[in-house]
């Protein structure tokens, strides 16, 4: 009897000692994690920023940002001067156009196959369609269908729009008809922002409940990305090309960074009006070097991140 209590007492003590070790070995990993927070948010450092044209006039409160990879430029939708703002990939500013003062309030912008340029204006509720060679300038009005768009992309044939009343994403034809609905089901507040993969993958930013929804391109729902500890004032988001997801802090004025799973990584950048500082980001997005563009709507600027 003696004999079996001493094996007993040394398994005992053998347990006691496993996990004690366990328990250091994940406090110094605890550790070793927040001490790479702060490196991992110091690897993003600003390359450079976008805010004025040619003749130093800056924008005001800008309401989109938009990267051509194939001119490699980038696009500043100056909304409150109803202008676009073109720069080279250094940051350089080229040109300012207003459609012969005709765009009013615009807040979206892209480039379709045709070469033309595609402008959501808020001031309408319509997307318009400038046609650079022939001069030529059209507005589809979309308030009439119920529709309000507050987000623009294309892919192919295909238009996207967000709706900001329903905070549904819209696919329209050529025509301007929709197509297909991405509806965020269940969700309080319907999608604060989208973004379009080159195959066809529509993705949503769900306002209220913090996750990603991922969509094939037929409107079937293959996946939802819980986002933990959820965005407070979730504006925008990107992914990376490793399929990160960056999220921006509206009123925090911070890029929220999580992994694909969802889980919150690491944040950076900080509300203010320094060179590195957001006031009230109000879209993201990545270019195609791997750098991260942040429209600061409050600081009037395109700010461009790398590492």
């Amino acid at each position: 009897m003696r004999a079996a209590g001493c094996s007993w007492g040394a398994y005992i003590m053998t347990i006691r000692g496993i996990m004690r070790t366990l328990i250091n070995y994940i406090f110094i990993c605890f550790l070793l994690f927040v001490a790479a927070q702060p490196a991992l948010a110091a690897d993003w450092q600003l390359k450079f920023s976008m805010s004025a044209d040619i003749n130093g006039k800056s924008a005001l409160y800008p309401g989109g940002l938009y990267v051509d990879n194939n001119s490699e430029r980038y696009y500043i939708v100056d909304s409150g001067h109803n202008r676009l703002l073109s720069f080279d990939k250094s940051g350089k500013p080229l040109h300012s156009f207003d459609a012969n003062k005709s765009l009013k309030r615009p807040i979206a912008m892209s480039r379709d196959r045709y070469g033309r340029l595609i402008v959501l204006e808020k001031g309408r509720d319509s997307l318009t369609v400038i046609d650079l060679k022939s001069k030529k300038i059209k507005s589809h009005h979309l308030a009439g269908r119920g529709i309000f768009p507050q987000r623009l992309s294309l892919l192919g044939k295909k238009i996207y729009v967000l709706d900001k009343v329903s905070g549904t994403i819209l696919a329209l034809d050529n025509d301007f008809k929709i197509i297909r609905r991405f509806k965020c089901k269940d969700c309080e507040l319907g999608f604060a922002d989208m973004q379009v993969s080159e195959n066809g993958e529509v993705f949503g930013l769900a306002r209220q409940e913090g996750e990603v929804w991922k969509f094939a391109d037929n409107g079937q729902l293959l996946n939802k990305v819980k986002l933990s500890p959820p965005p407070k004032f979730a504006a925008a988001f990107a992914i990376s090309s490793v399929g990160k997801i960056f999220v921006a802090e509206r009123h925090l004025g911070k890029i929220k960074v999580y992994a694909a799973q969802g889980e919150f990584l690491y944040e950076f950048l900080s509300r203010g009006e320094g060179e590195a500082q957001l006031s009230y980001p109000a879209q993201i997005d990545f270019d195609p070097w791997g750098r991260l563009c942040v429209l600061d709507e409050g600081n009037g600027r395109l700010a461009v991140f790398g590492r």
